[in-house]
């Protein structure tokens, strides 16, 4: 089983709030979860980080399917081991073509991370298709609350 605790910490996890003023993009999101990676994790440049998950976006949106979830990943040399962020859009967010996430999962693994990559990616797909999981987590009204919650439930087969 994943040890999501090491991958995710506390402070990589927020709820951006927006109103119609301010809605969330994709890029706004991707920023947002590169500052909170980079300012937490030795070794990883926001602007890289926002670099590499764009080209990865630019491959095709990694939006799951009718689930509310993204999973923007990408590979980077200077990451040491697996790191993410959690965000949750307070409103629906639109983050490609005809697509509107709720919940984000950014992940960064070192460039020779392997089948740990995937399994992570894998873990995070389940828990997106369980509607029962994802609504809990929309339920989160801190970021403490979504963080427990979403490491409780990841565990969870």
């Amino acid at each position: 089983m994943i040890d999501f605790q090491s991958i995710l910490k506390p402070c990589n996890v927020e709820i951006i709030r927006t109103d119609d003023n301010n809605p969330s993009s994709r890029k706004s999101i991707l920023e947002e979860a590169s500052r909170l990676l980079s300012q937490s994790n030795t070794g990883l440049d926001a602007s890289e980080l926002l670099e590499k998950f764009t080209k990865r976006e630019q491959l095709g949106c990694t939006v799951l399917d009718e689930t509310g979830v993204a999973i923007p990943h990408c590979k980077l040399e200077t990451c040491k081991a697996p790191a993410a962020a959690l965000l949750r859009a307070a409103n629906s967010a639109e983050f490609g073509p005809d697509e509107q996430v709720e919940l984000i999962v950014a992940l960064v693994v070192p460039t020779n991370a392997s089948s740990d990559h995937l399994q992570i990616l894998k873990a995070i797909a389940q828990l997106a298709s369980n509607r029962s999981s994802t609504s809990d987590l929309l339920r989160a009204t801190s970021t403490d609350e979504l963080y427990s919650k979403f490491v409780r439930l990841v565990g969870i087969d």
